[in-house]
């Protein structure tokens, strides 16, 4: 069998990923394979490295079928130099530490693209999720149908305080219109999905919610949620179609930032680590 011969050296990241579903198909190969190995620690420039990520992320989504892939890929990363995960690591502490929340009322336009916010939402789907049973799911609320959410806001006012004013109810409505980007996280609960725990099933949720407002930051937007009581009412189970089994968690917004507070004192590992 021939091989099939590639200057890597020359071949910067457009090229890389041009050539992702082929060299999906060249990893059969083992010396191929090793080639790439060989390439990984002799060439180390940024354009190289960041041709390899798309490649990473096609094998890593088609390796269900083919283990052996994504192990090689694994490999591949693995032998990269002491530096290049030093930069690795302090670019995604410098996103992890530097996300803040944003208030709704603080997110204007413009919002995320369609393009913006299908990365966000994929983000949600790298989540840990025991059992495959994907125990969340995530309602868009397009500005469209923002009065609908207004006045099921004001209904459920309403339904708590017989005695809310107009000017309440009014400004209950105001909040569906904050952001220009909204979606609602639920929890989908349901014991006939399968033997997971409702306690793993909330710790996936709150892992894709992170997930996507990383991602929401790396693109230079800020991002909150928000809950209140509003969100646990019959008026919001109604007008979401939400099942017996499933729970509303959140709502996220993403959006421009049009004014920031000053961060606040986060804890240090020492305040919330013990040793047993």
């Amino acid at each position: 069998m021939q091989t099939n011969v590639i200057s890597f050296t020359t071949l910067g990241a457009n090229g890389m990923s041009a050539l992702v579903p082929d060299l999906v198909d060249w990893f059969r190969l083992e010396g191929w394979a090793m080639s790439v190995v060989k390439h990984a620690r002799q060439h180390r420039s940024g354009s190289t490295r960041q041709g390899l990520y798309p490649l990473v992320h096609t094998v890593a989504h088609r390796s269900r079928h083919c283990p052996s892939y994504l192990a090689k890929i694994c490999f591949i990363v693995a032998s990269m130099s002491g530096t290049e995960n030093d930069e690795l690591i302090d670019t995604t502490l410098t996103l992890i530490h530097s996300r803040q929340h944003i208030s709704p009322k603080r997110l204007g336009d413009p919002g995320p693209n369609r393009e913006q916010i299908e990365k966000i939402l994929s983000a949600a789907g790298a989540a840990p999720d025991h059992g495959l049973l994907r125990p969340w799911r995530l309602i868009i609320v397009p500005q469209d149908r923002r009065p609908l959410l207004a006045e099921a806001f004001a209904d459920a006012l309403a339904e708590r305080d017989a005695d809310a004013t107009e000017i309440q109810k009014q400004e209950s409505r105001d909040k569906a219109y904050r952001g220009p980007f909204l979606m609602l996280v639920v929890a989908c609960l349901d014991p006939a999905r399968g033997p997971v725990h409702p306690q793993e099933r909330l710790i996936s949720a709150g892992c894709a919610i992170q997930n996507m407002l990383l991602t929401a930051h790396a693109m230079g937007f800020g991002a909150g949620l928000s809950s209140g009581r509003a969100l646990y009412s019959r008026r919001i189970r109604l007008v979401f179609g939400l099942a017996a089994e499933e729970q509303p968690l959140c709502f996220l917004t993403v959006g421009t930032v049009l004014k920031r507070k000053p961060s606040k004192p986060r804890p240090t590992s020492g305040d919330y680590t013990s040793t047993l």
